[in-house]
């Protein structure tokens, strides 16, 4: 009892003080321990993964795992390689995923984090661009085989309004059998007036991932 009240403090987060053994979306790694035991994950994706913070969370939460991290803009690509690139479990790509394998314009700006594809998105974070850049995208089911994966036991999307794209990249691989968790950044559920509709909307993506056989299993996380 005592590990497990130590284990828990040692999480970063507003939520970590509380076991919410029966609660659902308080905390992202406390809905996947009573899906998953951290040990037995061994493929992460995260896709968008800035300059590493998230990557450094899965490579310290599942021992186990080998965690790739994809992040298309060279400079921001430069401080996840300073963040985890010592990591042996860290394979990192400097690419985006996406649904079409090619070179496509990001729009940057002042914070990385913003950065994004979706060329219509637009709202008080994203009010003057610092630049463009020529970046490479590639769909994840050209780059399944060729990494050699016969499992992603998680995989996180957050990249600024394109996560349903980078779901339709997944191809025949997006199911609860071969991409069994997936954990995604959306705006709101439906239709509304607050966000731009370029915003990723749960409900788009709960049509496609319904489809696909997954299920929400915590908000916003699907398995």
């Amino acid at each position: 009892m005592i590990e497990l009240i130590k284990s828990r403090l040692r999480r970063v987060g507003n939520y970590r003080v509380i076991h919410a053994r029966y609660r659902w979306g308080l905390d992202l790694f406390d809905d996947l321990d009573k899906l998953i035991k951290p040990e037995d994950v061994r493929v992460v994706f995260d896709v968008g993964a800035n300059v590493g913070n998230t990557a450094k969370l899965y490579l310290g939460h599942f021992p186990s795992a080998t965690v790739h991290a994809f992040e298309p803009v060279k400079i921001t690509f430069g401080q996840l390689q300073k963040a985890v690139g010592d990591d042996s479990r860290a394979r990192l790509h400097n690419l985006a995923a996406s649904d079409t394998s090619g070179i496509a314009t990001i729009r940057k700006f002042d914070n990385s984090q913003s950065s994004t594809l979706n060329t219509g998105l637009s709202d008080n974070l994203r009010v003057i661009s610092s630049g463009e850049e020529q970046i490479e995208t590639s769909r994840i089911d050209a780059l399944i085989p060729k990494l050699g994966i016969e499992r992603i036991d998680f995989m996180k999307i957050d990249v600024e309004g394109f996560e349903k794209n980078v779901l339709l990249g997944c191809g025949d691989y997006l199911r609860p059998d071969f991409i069994r968790f997936i954990f995604f950044e959306c705006y709101r559920i439906g239709d509304s007036v607050a966000f731009p509709s370029t915003h990723t909307q749960l409900a788009d993506v709960n049509r496609l991932l319904d489809s696909k056989g997954y299920r929400v299993a915590g908000p916003p996380l699907f398995g």
